[in-house]
């Protein structure tokens, strides 16, 4: 039996009095699924049974970072971030820590600002700002053009570092295609994209039956 299989098989039970999360291969997922991911994630499945989670919040909409442990942590029972598939007891302390820590924390981030707002109060992460390539992306999101342009074209004119040759697949698509929009100020051709964008992220994880595509800020402000 494959790791999806195993791990379904394992939390079916569990998921079937939780209407409010999902699974999807490697993935819980925190519904609604609209723009921002929230949920748990099986870093590690080993043959044992044993594996290794976190939870995690990210973008749908960025489209190279998106459901990676960049604003997240690894789950703990205690002191042990080990749990087994097939340990009742392992998987009662792993359900606990979902219960009553994973969920409560990332449920109520539900719109693009709560994200921002959540990530910066991670102690353990610097700002979103502090971040461009990602940081542009969400500008775009929220519809501050004249920001997201301004970053944008310092990373199409390589300055600041922003655009190392090592890093193309995170700041090629900025440049190619969000930038082009943002200096059009093309806001339905800019929604167009990350809604692409989002719908790519979905396909890649197993998500389509559970993410919900919907506007982002800026469309509802102008419709």
């Amino acid at each position: 039996m494959k790791g999806p299989a195993r791990i379904r098989k394992a939390l079916t039970p569990y998921l079937e009095q939780r209407p409010g999360l999902a699974l999807a291969k490697y993935w819980i997922v925190i519904k609604p699924l609209h723009h921002i991911y929230r949920g748990v994630t099986f870093e590690r499945l080993f043959s044992s049974g044993e594996f290794i989670a976190s939870w995690s919040i990210s973008p749908m909409f960025d489209r190279t970072h998106a459901l990676a442990l960049t604003n997240g942590k690894i789950i703990y029972a205690g002191r042990s971030a080990r749990f087994f598939l097939n340990d009742p007891t392992s998987l009662d302390a792993f359900f606990a820590e979902i219960d009553e820590h994973v969920v409560p924390l990332l449920e109520p981030v539900r719109s693009i600002d709560d994200f921002t707002a959540f990530v910066d109060g991670l102690s353990m992460r610097p700002p979103v700002a502090y971040f461009p390539r990602r940081y542009v992306k969400v500008l775009a999101a929220l519809g501050r053009f004249d920001e997201a342009r301004e970053i944008g074209t310092a990373i199409a004119d390589g300055r600041n570092g922003w655009a190392p040759p090592d890093l193309k697949e995170s700041w090629g698509p900025i440049v190619t295609e969000l930038h082009p929009l943002l200096e059009a100020n093309d806001r339905e051709g800019v929604a167009r994209l990350l809604r692409r964008w989002e719908g790519e992220v979905a396909a890649k994880y197993g998500l389509l039956d559970i993410w919900e595509p919907t506007p982002f800020p800026f469309e509802v402000a102008t419709s």
